[in-house]
Formats: structure tokens, C-alpha cells, sequence
């Protein structure tokens, strides 16, 4: 699901709600400067789970990103100051006007008597670190921790969502006029949902299978996990690499799910879900998950291959991924997949 964020010129000289407001210094008046603001649109995007849940911002779960602004194209490496000294690296939202959108007042450019552009890009979320972040994008005391002055590099661990926006341009006219140019934020990853069922019987699915403990994934494309994806701030688009051998799945609560106790339901019913890179389908064990079993105290781990019926690159997608427990006698977890945009809840076109 995408986000949209405007940058848009204030005519009243006056500040707004922002969690970065400072005092203007006494040598330059307020007049001198043309205020911007960053308005947030009301939709949030569904399922990033542990970096952000709901659709409503506020001073409890504030929304919030990094938001850069340079003066030179495609590269962050010197921030802009809106005012001597000081460099804002990210915004805010945590309440909404009466129009819908989320605000906050952000940069302001001074007039000049040239016209001045500036370029600004924006990657959730942000997060206060003392050192290099080991998920979420890379930072240390939440200054992101750039490489060339146009990329960044984030780790995922399963439940923390990435999303980005490519740079766009502003230009402030020697009237003091701004252009409104649109931030999109797109998911980086994939959102996989799991669901459990008893193939036909549950009784008899408990005697072959007793409950279920945990599910977790082992590999994507028939390797280790690539958590980490290096982000082109000009272009918002990620590489992915990395070696991670697995990643826990969470339930609900954002807790691992991997020592549960749970009856495996007729009907089926969502138990986990997780986060992965992003990755193009070779439509042949495009990932495989672990899942374990437990039965008389005795544990029992299976693999299971799955695979998409489709060639697309999972970016910005949701997959949910249904796994039909066979009864007695029967050795087989069958796994059924469907994709989606990420939000949108209701296709059911099988892949």
C-alpha cells in the first residue's frame, strides 16, 4: 500500500504542531522565511505490524519517517538548513486537521532573489539509536548513516516494515512561491501471512500432527534470508542482500511464534505472519518454512517448499498462505497461496 505525503507553502507566517519546532534566531526574522509544511495523508499503510499499527497517529503511536532535503540532486550528503545550524533529519505526524491530512510544519527556505530548489525523499521508519541501528535503517543517535550521499542501508527481522519514498523536487520562487511536489511511500518487502487448517477432520489431524509450536522461514529462492536492502534515495528502490538463516514468524502480539500450544482449527485461521525482502518468483520453491510440531512432548519439524504461480516481484505485495494439515495417516502439509497489493483484503485470485 502507498502513502502520500505533500509538501505544501503556508501563507500564514505562523508555526503549526511539530514534534521538531525550535525558537527562530533573533537575527533572522520570521518574515524572511517561507514556511513549508509536510501534510501526511489519513491512510496509513496496513500491516506494518511492530513499526507501526493502526491508521490513526497520535501523540501514543506517532508516525514517522525520515524526511532529507538537499540542495544538490541525488545527493544527501549535506543536508539543507533551514536555518543557520540547524538540519532537520525527519518528521512527525501524530494529529490531523480538519481536512484529513496530518501536518506539521517542516523546512523553510529563505527567500533569495534567484529561484532555489530543493530535493527531499523520505524512508520509514525512524528510530533513535546509539549506534548502528541492527533494524531498521541505519543510524546512529537518529542521524541516518548515509553511503555516496544517496543510499542507506536497512535490516529487517521479521516484523519491521520499510517503506520509501524517491526524491522529489521543490522549487521556491523568488516570490516566495512553492511547488507541492507528492512523497509516495512504498513497502519494500513482502508481507506473508499464515494460516492453519485440518485438511478434513480435526480429531483425526491431531492424532497425526497434536498441536502446533512455532513456524518460521529458512530460505527465499533457495538461500539464506536477504534482510538487509541498500535504498536509493533518488530512485526509492532497494537491493536486497544479506545472509540470515531464518526468521521467526509472530503471532498477533508481535511475539514469535514459536512456542505455542495450539489445536489446529478446522476452519482456517490466521496464526503468524512475517515480513520478507522482497524477491522476483522463479515459480519453483520460491521460499520454504519450518514447521513444528509437537506431539507426547516429542517434537517434530517439517519443511515446506512453496511456491507463487507467477513470475511478479513480490514488492509491495501480501501473500497469504494457507497450510492443510492431513489426519491420520496422512504425512502431508499442503500449502495454498494467493497474493494481493498489500492491501487490498478482498482479491482472492489464487497464484
Amino acid at each position: 500500500m502507498k502513502k502520500t505525503v505533500f509538501l505544501a507553502s503556508l501563507l500564514a507566517l505562523t508555526f503549526t504542531g511539530c514534534s521538531n519546532d525550535y525558537e527562530m534566531p533573533n537575527e533572522q526574522s520570521q518574515s524572511d522565511l517561507i514556511p513549508i509544511s509536510v501534510k501526511e495523508m489519513m491512510e496509513i499503510p496496513e500491516g506494518t505490524r511492530a513499526a507501526y499499527t493502526g491508521n490513526t497517529p497520535n501523540a501514543t503511536k506517532p508516525f514517522h519517517a525520515y524526511v532529507l532535503v538537499s540542495e544538490t540532486n541525488g545527493d544527501y550528503s549535506t543536508l539543507y538548513q533551514d536555518t543557520p545550524g540547524n538540519t532537520r533529519y525527519s518528521v512527525e505526524w501524530v494529529s490531523t486537521n480538519n481536512t484529513g491530512f496530518y501536518e506539521g510544519v517542516y523546512y523553510y527556505p529563505q527567500k533569495t532573489s534567484i529561484m532555489q530548489s530543493l530535493y527531499v525523499c523520505g524512508f520509514y521508519p525512524y528510530s533513535y539509536s546509539d549506534g548502528a541501528t541492527t533494524v531498521g535503517w541505519a543510524a546512529n543517535g537518529g542521524i541516518p548513516t548515509l553511503t555516496g550521499g544517496n543510499s542507506i542501508v536497512g535490516t529487517i527481522d521479521g516484523k519491521t516494515d520499510l517503506l520509501a519514498a524517491p526524491q522529489v523536487q521543490a522549487t521556491v520562487g523568488i516570490d516566495g512561491s512553492v511547488t507541492q511536489p507528492t512523497l509516495t511511500f512504498a513497502h519494500l518487502g513482502t508481507w506473508l501471512t499464515i494460516k492453519v487448517k485440518a485438511k478434513t477432520n480435526r480429531d483425526k489431524t491431531a492424532t497425526q500432527w497434536g498441536k502446533l509450536k512455532g513456524i518460521e522461514v529458512n530460505s527465499v529462492l533457495g538461500k539464506s534470508i536477504a534482510n538487509k536492502a541498500t535504498l536509493s534515495l533518488s530512485t526509492g528502490t532497494a537491493v536486497w542482500n544479506g545472509t540470515q538463516t531464518a526468521l521467526p514468524t509472530f503471532n498477533s502480539s508481535d511475539q514469535p511464534f514459536n512456542n505455542a500450544a495450539l489445536d489446529i482449527p478446522l476452519e482456517a485461521t490466521e496464526v503468524s505472519y512475517v515480513i520478507l525482502p522482497a524477491f522476483t518468483s522463479t515459480q519453483t520453491n520460491d521460499f520454504s518454512l519450518s514447521v513444528t510440531t509437537t506431539k507426547a512432548s516429542v517434537d517434530k519439524t517439517t519443511t515446506i517448499p512453496v511456491s507463487l504461480n507467477t513470475a511478479a516481484n513480490t514488492a509491495g505485495k501480501h501473500i497469504t498462505l494457507t497450510l492443510s494439515f492431513g489426519g491420520e495417516g496422512e504425512l502431508q502439509i499442503l500449502p495454498s497461496v494467493a497474493i494481493t497489493k498489500w492491501t487490498d483484503e478482498n482479491a482472492s485470485a489464487d497464484i
